[in-house]
């Protein structure tokens, strides 16, 4: 079985192009961005790698006010995205649509650089797509280990699940 996943890839933007990067035609799992979510953590990681991933998630959360965080055990009541590190030199990182998943490189060590990885892939289970560094600079863009979420970036989130107010729990009734 063949599973499509957007993979923010090694390869310069050429390569990418020329052998297609990821053509993100449909996200098969996204995540509300108002709603809480656990991205939920290897127990074993070294407080250093664990801060850069929070940093990561931090770009998107603190501006637009969602309940997002990162965690080494789910707790009741919020989504979670596992993510785990493997040893490979094919890409940075990857969001697994149907798992769903966050994959990292192993060998992406670089604090600040595995932040922009984490916040690229945390684009994709938000519901965005990669954008060509043509048309604009982005935390998206394919092979992006600089650019953090942006303004733009941000106004897409908030175009997608409309803006997050604090404390606010989607799915939930409120009762008299």
């Amino acid at each position: 079985m063949f599973r499509r996943t957007c993979a923010l890839r090694i390869l310069p933007p050429v390569l990418i192009a020329t052998f297609g990067g990821c053509a993100d035609p449909t996200l098969a799992t996204r995540f509300d961005a108002c709603a809480p979510t656990e991205i939920v953590l290897p127990e074993s990681l070294a407080p250093a790698v664990a801060s850069a991933i929070a940093d990561g998630v931090r770009f998107w959360s603190e501006p637009l006010s969602m309940p997002w965080t990162t965690t080494t055990a789910a707790t009741t009541g919020a989504s979670a995205i596992p993510l785990r590190f493997i040893d490979t030199g094919l890409f940075y990182g990857r969001y697994d649509d149907l798992a769903p998943a966050i994959i990292l490189s192993s060998g992406v060590t670089d604090p600040a650089r595995l932040s922009i990885v984490v916040a690229h892939e945390v684009g994709h289970a938000l519901g965005l797509y990669h954008r060509s560094p043509d048309a604009r600079v982005s935390v998206m863009n394919p092979g992006n280990v600089n650019v953090a979420p942006n303004a733009e970036d941000l106004a897409e989130i908030t175009a997608i699940w409309g803006a997050c107010t604090t404390g606010a729990r989607r799915g939930m009734l409120a009762l008299p």
